[in-house]
């Protein structure tokens, strides 16, 4: 079974106005982001149950991730879930010609989002991941429908500098993990957090 980040770094507890979260010591000694990416991957990639799916939106993140176990020679599946009718066509398009140039085949999960609104399937998810929006919930209802393990391209850290003191701070958002949520809620192997896995 795939941790959900490594060593449980970082601790969210609570939602809404009491949402924190705690965060060990940055380590005394890493690579760069790159290195430590595949370090992830490999690690990640011994501990999957199954197939390991990749969530591919066509965004950055998501590239990332997946052009990381891509390098490392990975069997990997990655996931694109088109909205229809044509909600997200021009991320699908790009999503669909970058594997197309990798030379591999995405699973295409299609949800119909009018019927997932009207159906009450929109409402069940996001009482689960306690957030209303529409991206997050229909990502989580296909990651539902996927077997196997699976990775998502969240969790890049959100580092800035404070100009006026000139001191580093990580910030974090409570939606970020809402999908993270509905995995252990349906008992779903895997992390959402592969960009910050370490």
């Amino acid at each position: 079974m795939i941790p959900r980040i490594k060593n449980n770094f970082i601790r969210p507890s609570g939602t809404g106005p009491t949402w924190k979260f705690d965060l060990d010591p940055l380590p005394k000694k890493f690579d760069n982001y790159f290195v430590e990416a595949c370090n992830a991957a490999e690690e990640i990639y011994d501990l999957k149950e199954g197939k390991l799916h990749v969530m591919y939106s066509g965004g950055v993140d998501s590239e990332h991730a997946l052009a990381v176990f891509l390098h490392m020679g990975m069997d990997v599946t990655p996931v694109i879930v088109k909205l229809l009718p044509d909600y997200n066509n021009h991320d699908i398009d790009y999503a669909l010609k970058f594997c197309e140039k990798k030379n591999i085949r995405p699973q295409v999960i299609e949800i119909d989002f009018k019927k997932f609104l009207e159906s009450g399937k929109f409402e069940e998810v996001n009482n689960i991941i306690k957030t209303n929006g529409y991206a997050r919930a229909t990502t989580c209802y296909a990651l539902g429908q996927i077997d196997g393990s699976i990775v998502c391209g969240e969790g890049d850290p959100h580092i800035s500098k404070e100009p006026t003191t000139e001191i580093w701070y990580f910030n974090d958002v409570e939606h970020a993990y809402s999908m993270n949520t509905y995995m252990e809620h349906k008992g779903i192997d895997g992390t959402i957090f592969f960009n910050g896995y370490t």
